[in-house]
């Protein structure tokens, strides 16, 4: 439950900062963000990630080769929204080959934790 809680405050904060507002956000969380991912903390690893993912962190390029070395990382140790995201990445060949069989995969693992939009795009990908 607090992993969730984290990688979704984390989320948030990303969000918050998208777009034109990256240009203002502080540097000091992102290397807060890195030093706990680094330390093997799974929800700073899918924050770290996400931050690679979309490019919305200030120091921090889009980089989708490296969000799915973090995100891979966090789904290891279970880490529902990084499964989620790597079955993004899979099914739209962001920063790795198009595969429907690997997407599936991580679709289900995340689903079977409960989290909706894997479980949402997994019933897509069966009735595709």
């Amino acid at each position: 439950m607090l992993k969730k809680m984290l990688c979704a405050a984390g989320v948030m904060l990303l969000m918050a900062f998208s777009g034109t507002q990256a240009a203002k956000y502080d540097a000091a969380p992102v290397a807060t963000i890195k030093a706990r991912a680094e330390r093997g903390d799974a929800s700073a690893q899918c924050a770290l990630a996400e931050c690679y993912d979309f490019g919305t962190c200030e120091g921090i390029l889009q980089n989708h080769s490296k969000a799915r070395i973090w995100y891979e990382k966090a789904a290891a140790q279970g880490h529902a929204e990084a499964q989620y995201n790597l079955g993004v990445m899979y099914k739209n060949g962001q920063g790795v080959r198009q595969d429907y069989v690997e997407a599936r995969k991580w679709y289900e693992k995340a689903a079977a934790q409960g989290h909706a939009g894997a479980q949402t795009n997994l019933g897509i990908m069966y009735d595709e």
